[in-house]
């Protein structure tokens, strides 16, 4: 499989988000030069620490007003991925591709299989993004992002 056929995109180009830069208008931009976009979560957090949704909506809302297209990865923890809110938002946009941060794979078991389970069903390809291969612990996945760890966790040593 080449990377048309599992991205859809036109250059093999992944724009892997980060966290508080990543936004719709980058997304768009991406998709706009034919490179993969991704949106995470995480930029819809609240004072609180809650993820507010309803934005995250809109904003998938436009991009594929803008874009005519539902081809954009969005980027959660496993713990997330957990939630109704954000499933029922994966399904509803028709999202293929979910990018997993590395550091939520401590969840049990029954997590795992949940996610496997009811995303991947759904036909979504679920992208752990790890600093070491050796963190990969999450079967069944469809892709990896190896991230320096200049730019993961940054107080790795």
């Amino acid at each position: 499989m080449n990377h048309n056929e599992f991205f859809g995109c036109r250059h093999p180009i992944v724009a892997a988000s980060m966290n508080q830069v990543s936004d719709i208008k980058l997304a768009i931009a991406c998709y706009d030069a034919g490179i993969f976009p991704s949106l995470p979560i995480y930029s819809y957090s609240t004072n609180n620490l809650n993820i507010d949704y309803n934005h995250l909506d809109r904003d998938l809302k436009i991009f594929e007003n803008k874009t005519g297209s539902n081809k954009i990865m969005l980027t959660a923890g496993v713990a997330d991925c957990l939630y109704d809110d954000l499933f029922n938002l994966v399904m509803t946009h028709g999202i293929k591709h979910l990018e997993l941060i590395a550091s939520d794979y401590s969840y049990k078991r029954e997590s795992k299989e949940f996610l496997v389970k009811e995303y991947k069903s759904a036909g979504v390809k679920l992208i752990p993004k790890v600093l070491l291969a050796s963190q990969i612990n999450l079967g069944n996945i469809d892709a990896v992002i190896l991230k320096g760890k200049e730019g993961l966790y940054r107080d790795w040593e």
